[in-house]
C-alpha cells in the first residue's frame, strides 16, 4: 500500500514540477519543459502527469503560434513515444526521443520562420 503511493505522490510531484518548468521561456523558447517531457518518456510511468503539467504551465504564460508550436512538438513526440512503446524499441531509447524531439524543433522553427517571412 505504500508503494503504490509513494508512486503516486511521486508522479504528482513530477507533474507540479513539469508545470514551473512549463512556465519557463527564454525569449520565444522552451526548451526545458521538452527536455523533461523527453526524460519523462524514458520512464515507464509519469508520462501524462509530466506531459500535462507541462502544457498547463506553457498555457499561463504564453500564446498564439510559439505556443501552438511548442503543443504541436509535444504531441509529435507523444506519438513516437507511443510507437515506440508498441514495437518495444529499448535500446538506446534516450537518445532516439532526444534526436526526434531535436530534429522536430528545428524543423518546425524553419517552417515557422519561413512562413512569418
Amino acid at each position: 500500500m505504500t508503494d503504490i503511493f509513494s508512486r503516486n505522490k511521486r508522479q504528482l510531484l513530477l507533474g507540479l514540477l513539469a508545470f514551473f518548468i512549463g512556465r519557463v521561456w527564454v525569449a520565444t523558447m522552451n526548451p526545458f519543459g521538452v527536455a523533461l517531457f523527453v526524460c519523462a518518456c524514458s520512464e515507464k510511468k509519469g508520462r501524462g502527469w509530466v506531459l500535462g503539467g507541462t502544457v498547463l504551465g506553457m498555457m499561463t504564460v504564453m500564446q498564439g503560434p510559439t505556443l501552438a508550436r511548442y503543443y504541436l512538438l509535444l504531441a509529435v513526440l507523444w506519438f513516437v513515444d507511443y510507437i515506440r512503446r508498441r514495437m518495444r524499441i529499448r535500446r538506446q531509447q534516450k537518445y532516439v526521443m532526444a534526436f526526434v524531439a531535436g530534429g522536430v524543433n528545428l524543423l518546425m522553427g524553419i517552417g515557422a520562420s519561413y512562413l512569418a517571412y
